[in-house]
């Protein structure tokens, strides 16, 4: 800890040598050490975590999936890839766009800023509060849809069927199915252990905005419950053949059955591209690059049990929540 103390006050450094340091435990087989060094690295950034902001897009979102889906744009076929991040949702977004069809939007935050210019609201980049989505569901529908493609061509080049792969779009389903009557939602799920520690142990790039909630374990898991329950009641309300929901182990475990699936809810017919998605050559620019060169792989599938005891707190609060059955402690 020594390291600790020579760079006490600077938190960015803190926090690049701390997850460096905690890769490092993890090499050996140090579970503790690697856990002890990501609550250093963190320590310095929870003050800035709003849980309540948390909540409130989760309640405005939720409340949503009541929106009645009419007028929007109908004249666009986008597919939306969405979900937590680390529950595969670069993954997927590489199996529909190896597509010949399809192409790629990549990670933006173009229907986030359309729901901004639709409601006059004011905003940073592409977060998303509860207010934007409350606002949102009395706009002008068909115009938030024709914006949103209009803005996908003009900085993507993309007029034809696309894929676009923005996690947190996932508050944002009701609103998308709305505003865009043809378009796809496919949203990504995973066990909610694995998806709590893969997120902790991320050095995301980005502070100050929608992953905040990483900087800390437990807080990690409460979002985890909350965001279960919003997707409980998209999956109970929205209609099932514009939003389908998929599981990062089931893709895992049988590619080729789920890629065909994938494709038939898209309207797409099954092409041998998508189930050898490692050699899509187009970029990618999120932290599954590595994962996603290579043919699919189960490794990832139950870690969080290599993490016990350090990481029981937070599995607690997912039993507690609801989302993880007790039965999986003993």
């Amino acid at each position: 800890m020594k390291i600790a103390e020579a760079v006490k006050g600077d938190r960015t450094k803190l926090h690049r040598i701390g997850h460096a340091l905690a890769k490092a435990h993890e090499d050996l087989g140090d579970v503790a050490g690697a856990m002890t060094w990501l609550s250093v690295a963190k320590a310095g950034w929870r003050g800035d975590y709003s849980a309540s902001a948390d909540h409130g897009r989760f309640v405005a979102a939720t409340a949503s999936a009541d929106v009645m889906l009419a007028g929007g744009f109908a004249d666009a076929r986008p597919i939306f890839v969405v979900g937590m991040p680390r529950t595969g949702t670069t993954l997927v977004e590489r199996i529909l766009s190896s597509h010949s069809e399809v192409g790629s939007a990549g990670e933006t935050t173009q229907f986030t800023l359309a729901l901004r210019r639709a409601t006059g609201l004011p905003g940073r980049g592409g977060v998303i509060d509860a207010r934007l989505i409350g606002e949102a569901t009395g706009a002008d529908a068909a115009a938030i849809g024709r914006d949103y493609m209009r803005a996908i061509a003009t900085t993507q080049g993309l007029t034809g069927r696309f894929v676009e792969k923005n996690p947190f779009n996932a508050l944002l389903a009701p609103l998308i199915l709305k505003a865009l009557p043809e378009a796809r939602v496919v949203m990504l799920r995973r066990h909610p252990a694995d998806v709590v520690l893969s997120s902790y142990r991320q050095d995301f790039a980005e502070v100050g905005g929608m992953l905040d909630y990483t900087f800390d374990l437990e807080a990690t898991a409460r979002y985890v419950v909350r965001f279960g329950a919003m997707a409980k009641r998209f999956a109970e309300t929205l209609p099932k053949d514009r939003y389908r929901e998929v599981t990062y182990e089931g893709v895992v475990a049988n590619l080729d059955g789920q890629v065909r699936g994938l494709l038939d809810f898209c309207g797409l017919g099954f092409e041998e591209a998508c189930v050898h998605f490692e050699d899509n050559a187009s970029p990618v620019a999120t932290a599954s690059a590595a994962q996603v060169r290579q043919p699919i792989y189960a490794s990832s599938v139950g870690r969080w049990r290599k993490y016990r005891p350090v990481i029981d707190p937070a599995l607690r609060v997912l039993v507690e929540g609801g989302v993880m059955d007790a039965a999986e402690l003993a």
